[in-house]
């Protein structure tokens, strides 16, 4: 049966106003339910006519973009909702309703909506009805009050500097007229030349932070794209719910996640690094139009800015993709917050692979400038030294596999390539240590690059060490596991760092990048890949880390590969984690019974 829409109950600080709930959408938020499951529509279908008809919440998840991509499925399930209404925190936001499709034989797919206190947000910003067309003057008028704001108000936002200017700016007179204006240096080298771009990239967070704003275009693939593309502006006045005498915004969970961070636009990692630099940003999102600086993140549905307190997932993806030089209470933290940066940034796309550590590097100056870091002292490929070797514990979480042109050590996540997902534990530097580093120094010779782009480095390190021994699945030879030779049954989750076609493969490079080398020389090195069932030098475990016993998987450790030609010579090949330690001792056994060696992870 199709629902109709209700008319009556909902009010607004104006007074009674139609609802723009369906039957079913309206009960579930009015019926008395503050926490449990409930039946929805028996199938998509219903949903489709319901948001028809102008149901808020079910045009809302028709809008959406996992209906997009997986309507069929949609459509043949079921649904269900889940509320949890329950006072937590200060009470500004609840979580309202969650739309669930039936889990049958495939995966269920949910959108989850929030209750956003309407009370207590000034009217700085009047935007009482989106704009029906781009074209309304009130459109505009929006986005120059946002700028107007933050340029008075927002001391985070100010541009240091306002002189400054890049080497190349682009003077737009008008639709036909432009002129290339250059500053400070002679523009004579082509742009995608080499020599050019090496000297460029350091300065980019320059560029991108003084820039007063960027102009994104989110669901623009190239010059010809469109913005605005499933903008329906009656789905952009919330709908609004009074509960236990509070007025709420019905607000969808996942609006900015898919209008802005997971993007079209934010797909090339050219535009992490330019997102993250740039002081704000006026973004032309797929429904909506929206601001974001270091300061607010606000949208036409909530002009004023969204709730920046914890329960608030809008602010906790934004102010990520930000510049933050705050520094964090407790410093062990710091490790935690680079990584964060890092996981986003990986799982961007790359032109070309030899730019993965060029397009962070403006990242690296901020972090490294703000957390009180020498880039020329500290920076180690990806990794801050002060982190290590903690940091050295990350894992590849989807298949890649190592550059083929050298990039990076094998034990720096720079090393493989994007787009993959990276996974790091939190807080690293607050767990038990086993391993130290004695030594770290460059075995490449790139002085000509700067310091946020060295990418050669070898470490010494000291710990315990354990062989390893391979097994294969014969049924499966592609599938290979560790076994430890002291204790075959000690098992936890492997994560190999490389798959190539299906296959776990390991690689390294050719000895002659040992001795030290130009960029040039580098560059030539050939990297040796093959299977796991091939390789015929040592396996060996390194113990690094206890995250400690409220974990059944605890103990974290690298597995390493000595070539047969490089010896004393360890590569990573991938990251294990135990549920103990070798024959069931305790960590209090550990130095009694076993020595530490020193180990070189080689450049």
């Amino acid at each position: 049966m199709v629902s109709r829409v209700t008319r009556g109950t909902a009010r607004s600080t104006g007074g009674p106003k139609p609802s723009t709930l369906c039957s079913v959408c309206y009960s579930a938020l009015t019926g008395g339910l503050n926490y449990g499951w409930r039946p929805h529509y028996q199938s998509g279908h219903h949903v489709e006519s319901a948001a028809e008809l102008g149901c808020y919440v079910c045009g809302t998840i028709q809008n959406s973009k996992s209906w997009l991509l997986y309507r069929s499925h949609c459509l043949a399930r079921r649904l269900q909702y889940h509320l949890d209404l329950r006072i937590q925190d200060d009470g500004s936001i609840l979580d309202g309703p969650l739309v669930q499709t039936e889990e049958l034989d495939g995966p269920a797919y949910c959108w989850r909506f929030q209750l956003w206190r309407d009370s207590g947000q000034s009217d700085t910003i009047p935007y009482h009805a989106p704009a029906m067309s781009v074209d309304n003057p009130a459109f505009t008028k929006l986005a120059t009050t946002w700028v107007e704001t933050c340029s008075r108000e927002h001391e985070k936002c100010l541009v240091l500097h306002p002189v400054y200017r890049p080497t190349r700016l682009i003077h737009i007179v008008d639709a036909g007229h432009i002129r290339l204006i250059t500053s400070n240096k002679e523009a004579s080298a082509p742009y995608d030349s080499a020599e050019d771009w090496a000297r460029e990239a350091k300065d980019m967070k320059l560029v991108y932070g003084h820039a007063f704003f960027n102009l994104c275009s989110a669901t623009a693939s190239g010059s010809s794209g469109s913005s605005f593309i499933r903008r329906k502006p009656n789905l952009l006045v919330p709908e609004k719910i009074t509960f236990r005498g509070t007025e709420f915004q019905l607000i969808y969970d996942n609006q900015f996640y898919e209008d802005v961070a997971y993007c079209t636009l934010r797909s090339p990692a050219r535009v992490y690094q330019e997102w993250y630099l740039s002081r704000r940003s006026l973004i032309l999102g797929s429904r909506q139009l929206w601001w974001h600086c270091r300061k607010q993140l606000a949208c036409e549905i909530r002009p004023n800015g969204a709730p920046m307190c914890s329960r608030g997932l809008w602010w906790k993806e934004a102010k990520e993709m930000k510049e933050d030089s705050t520094m964090p209470d407790n410093p062990n933290s710091l490790c935690t917050t680079w990584y964060e940066r890092v996981k986003e940034y990986v799982r961007t796309e790359l032109t070309r692979e030899s730019d993965r550590l060029i397009e962070f590097s403006g990242v690296v100056q901020s972090f490294g400038q703000s957390h009180g870091f020498s880039i020329a002292d500290d920076y180690l490929a990806g990794l801050w030294r002060a982190h290590l070797p903690a940091a050295l514990c990350w894992a590849a979480g989807s298949p890649t596999k190592r550059s083929t042109t050298y990039m990076a050590p094998s034990w720096s996540w720079a090393s493989l390539e994007g787009d993959f997902i990276l996974e790091v534990d939190d807080d690293l530097l607050q767990k038990q240590c086993f391993a130290s580093i004695r030594r770290i120094w460059s075995n490449i010779n790139v002085d000509s690059l700067p310091a946020e782009l060295a990418m050669g480095h070898r470490i010494e390190m000291q710990g315990y060490v354990f062989e390893l021994e391979v097994e294969c699945d014969p049924a499966e030879a592609s599938q290979c596991d560790f076994s430890v030779v002291l204790d075959p049954d000690l098992e936890g989750p492997l994560y190999w760092d490389e798959h190539l076609e299906g296959e776990t493969v390991i690689s390294h490079l050719d000895g002659a990048v040992i001795p030290l080398l130009t960029r040039e020389e580098c560059d030539q090195a050939a990297r040796h890949t093959m299977a796991v069932k091939d390789a015929h030098g040592r396996f060996c475990y390194l113990l690094i880390l206890d995250r400690g016993h409220k974990f059944h998987f605890h103990f974290l450790g690298l597995a390493l590969y000595e070539p047969l030609e490089q010896p004393c010579c360890y590569y990573r090949v991938s990251y294990w984690i135990w549920t103990g330690l070798p024959r069931g001792i305790s960590v209090n056994e550990l130095s009694a019974q076993y020595k530490k060696e020193t180990v070189l992870l080689p450049a």
